[in-house]
């Protein structure tokens, strides 16, 4: 666990604090299903587009059990800024005023001067950019005698300023770099989801002790890695890629079953699978030559194998051609949530198979 967490913090202390939690755009209420799941005692403050604030009494060596988040902040307050260079300036004055003794009940070294960085957001028209506010931020925070300027790929704590309109919110990371890509022990192939993601589509498929889940288009196995977090009687992955298969069997236990086979010629017996959910091809990191043939070849199969009432959670950004190919193949396709992923906005379905 150790890789997830910042090691300049007490992950074992427990304490009633406020969180920031980010997740990818579009995910804001899988995330929040996971956690109460976790925390029924939760208290909702605010679901903004990719982030939450919440607050709740835990560990933090505990909140490290999320598998929908990308990173945890601890909350330190919000703050106004304008729009303009003159705001950034005020805002910046604010943040030399704040009261960071929260960072006390949590930090192992407040002794001792420690390197800082800062990243920030911005939504909105303002006429500085997320940079401006970063280097202002940081001056503002060098002001403070405990802290002194570290690198962005080496520093001691980070903090995140989240510009959103006239409002700035103000956190410290509480997770390391590598919390939302789990690499410490794993690696990714080209059109690879984020494991957070993988694990909202998992989260949505209800999984199952009796489970036997199949990814199709498991690529280097970024689903299939997630779902060994659950408990299955089975877990199938395969690609046509022989490449990612390789990859693929590098990153998930001898449990696992990974080989190569074309996902429009599944070889699986009929009914013989209760939940599929697969990352397929949006026709962008991969290349078809006709992805509407695909979708029907595919979705027959799909349709072939699955169990009756069986899960299918699917990731494309191609929504009209999926619809109609479910249409076409009676089956009836729910659109759960959009998201935004660095200027693409993929849906993540639910198919049923009707009897």
């Amino acid at each position: 666990m150790d890789y997830l967490s910042n090691p300049n913090l007490n992950i074992n202390i427990q304490k009633k604090l406020t969180l920031l939690l980010t997740c990818a755009k579009g995910l804001e209420y899988i995330v929040l299903d996971e956690i109460k799941s976790l925390y029924p005692e939760l208290i909702v403050k605010e679901i903004i587009r990719g982030k939450l604030l919440v607050e709740l009494s835990v560990s933090l060596a505990q909140l490290f059990h999320l598998k929908c988040v990308d990173n945890i902040y601890l909350f330190i307050c919000k703050l106004h800024c304008g729009k303009t260079k003159k705001d950034l300036k005020m805002l910046c004055d604010e943040l030399r005023k704040i009261d960071l003794s929260i960072i006390n009940r949590i930090n192992n070294n407040c002794d001792k001067q420690q390197t800082i960085w800062v990243n920030a957001s911005r939504e909105g028209k303002h006429n500085f950019s997320r940079f401006d506010i970063e280097k202002s931020a940081l001056n503002a925070f060098l002001g403070k005698k405990r802290f002194i300027e570290g690198k962005e790929e080496e520093h001691d704590m980070e903090f995140r300023i989240d510009l959103l309109g006239e409002e700035a919110i103000v956190s410290l990371k509480l997770t390391s770099s590598q919390f939302r890509f789990r690499s410490g022990y794993r690696n990714f192939s080209a059109g690879a989801i984020r494991p957070t993601i993988a694990h909202s589509m998992i989260w949505l498929s209800q999984p199952q002790k009796t489970d036997v889940f199949y990814d199709p288009c498991c690529g280097s196995g970024t689903i299939i890695c997630e779902r060994q977090f659950w408990v299955a009687k089975k877990i199938i992955g395969t690609d046509i890629n022989i490449h990612a298969v390789a990859a693929a069997k590098k990153n998930v236990s001898s449990d696992v079953v990974v080989y190569q086979s074309d996902a429009t010629k599944m070889r699986m017996k009929d009914k013989s699978v209760s939940t599929i959910v697969s990352n397929i091809p949006w026709d962008v990191q991969i290349k078809l030559d006709d992805i509407k043939q695909f979708y029907y070849d595919f979705l027959c199969e799909v349709k072939r194998v699955i169990k009756p009432n069986g899960k299918i959670i699917l990731l494309t950004d191609k929504r009209e051609e999926l619809l109609q190919t479910c249409k076409l193949l009676e089956l009836k396709c729910r659109e759960v949530t959009t998201l935004s992923l660095h200027g693409l906005q993929p849906t993540i379905f639910e198919i049923v198979r009707d009897e």
